[in-house]
């Protein structure tokens, strides 16, 4: 699945090729990593908000689109900061969920 700023792989879904679709994945299931690569998205860190033993990302990716990433402090060996280029990815294919998007 092709988005701004990158692609992702996602289940099949009973969509047909080429058209608009909404993805959703959950925040936990979304994984900073090191670099950029097949599967992974880049973006930049907007905002940092450590919430006890998680942080949550708010990155923001081309285009414009908002992505959160909640992590837990141990998942990372250092803590991002606000303006922080990162790639992340989902941990799996299965995380993500594609839906047709409404006609608007």
């Amino acid at each position: 699945m092709a988005l701004a700023g990158g692609k992702l792989r996602a289940s099949p879904a009973a969509v047909q090729r080429g058209a608009k679709v909404v993805l959703s994945v959950r925040p936990e299931q979304l994984r900073v990593q090191g670099e950029g690569g097949d599967g992974r998205l880049a973006g930049t860190v907007k905002m940092v908000m450590p919430l006890g033993p998680q942080v949550i990302y708010d990155v923001e990716i081309a285009g414009g689109t908002a992505i959160k990433i909640s992590q837990s402090r141990e998942a990372g060996s250092r803590q991002l900061e606000s303006g922080s280029t990162i790639h992340f990815a989902p941990v799996s294919a299965a995380s993500c969920h594609v839906f047709p998007a409404q006609a608007s």
